[in-house]
């Protein structure tokens, strides 16, 4: 089946003529001329011309990022016109993201107590203490609250999703079974929205239940 599909791959490029090169690696095993020797033998064996490439897209690991010595330069080196996309999920970077909430969520408290420290120390800058009231009053907002749970519960279960879709073991019958599960949790949470619960309420202690039942866009 890989043969049959690689071959059809190939059968399309000659077709196509230009083709675009989409590389995955594990970071810093290696630099970027070796990959370069890596990627242009492995194309020579198809009988691919690199001078063909029009576009180039890798993921963040400066060995295949970087602008002078990582492969999409020295790709450039062949095809002027090999220009380069970022890929947008390393971009986004959800995993960071994910743990950067949990985080918010699981210190709620001592997060807000150390801003208000901060607000009131009179040592530190001006500027310093305006920030940080700024962020005390904007996590003291029920829509804070509400927001930061909600993303918890739409980052985590997509970090989730992403991790087992990158396992060894996945294949076409998993990845679909990952992605119809994930598109079901997100509708689900869409459609009943009051099943977040009570979390929103129960991290921001100093609101009413008028508050907590106000309608905001």
């Amino acid at each position: 089946m890989a043969e049959k599909l690689r071959s059809t791959i190939l059968d399309e490029l000659k077709e196509a003529k230009y083709d675009s090169s989409i590389l995955d690696s594990t970071p810093d095993v290696c630099f970027g001329k070796c990959l370069e020797e890596s990627v242009v033998n492995y194309l020579d064996s198809l009988k691919v011309d690199v001078k063909n490439c029009r576009g180039q897209r890798y993921d963040n690991a400066s060995n295949l990022a970087g602008k002078y010595n990582g492969l999409r330069a020295k790709i450039k080196s062949y095809s002027e016109r090999a220009h380069y996309v970022p890929c947008s999920s390393h971009s986004l970077n959800l995993e960071a993201r994910a743990d950067a909430i949990r985080a918010i969520i699981n210190g709620f408290n001592k997060i807000k107590s150390a801003l208000q420290k901060l607000e009131e120390d009179v040592s530190q800058k001006r500027l310093t203490r305006i920030e940080a009231r700024g962020l005390y009053d904007k996590m003291n907002s029920f829509e804070f609250c509400l927001m930061t749970v909600l993303w918890n519960q739409v980052l985590n279960r997509i970090n989730a999703t992403s991790k087992s879709l990158q396992e060894i073991t996945a294949n076409l019958n998993i990845v679909c079974i990952l992605y119809e599960s994930l598109i079901g949790y997100i509708q689900e949470l869409r459609n009943d929205f009051d099943s977040i619960g009570e979390q929103p309420k129960e991290i921001c202690e100093n609101f009413t239940d008028a508050i907590y039942s106000t309608d905001f866009q």
